[in-house]
């Protein structure tokens, strides 16, 4: 992901990111849910736990952002490489959201 910065001209200071994407967005109760669920796979991804957090990627189903998809992205390229995932629970992922990153080949196994 290629990251924009803010010149310290633009009254930002240095090195920080803006998204392409707003953030102040107004949402309403199940796309906040969606957010939550977003939050608490990003927790579990943090800690290494791979097998909570992508349950939590349900997220996607409530509310959607080029955010949510790159990040779901950065999660199956971890998955494919994680040996400690059951290979069931691994392939079922892969499969369910493979639409998200058409580029990769998911019939490569690590």
């Amino acid at each position: 992901m290629k990251k924009t910065y803010a010149s310290p001209q633009a009254g930002l200071q240095a090195n920080q990111y803006i998204f392409k994407e707003p953030v102040n967005q107004e949402i309403d109760l199940i796309q906040l849910s969606g957010l939550h669920y977003y939050n608490l796979a990003l927790n579990s991804y943090n800690r290494h736990d791979m097998e909570s957090a992508l349950p939590q990627m349900q997220a996607l189903s409530r509310y959607t952002s080029q955010r949510l998809n790159e990040t779901m992205q950065v999660m199956l390229e971890t998955l494919r490489s994680d040996r400690k995932v059951d290979p069931t629970l691994k392939d079922y992922y892969l499969a369910k959201y493979a639409h998200l990153n058409p580029a990769a080949d998911s019939s490569q196994k690590p």
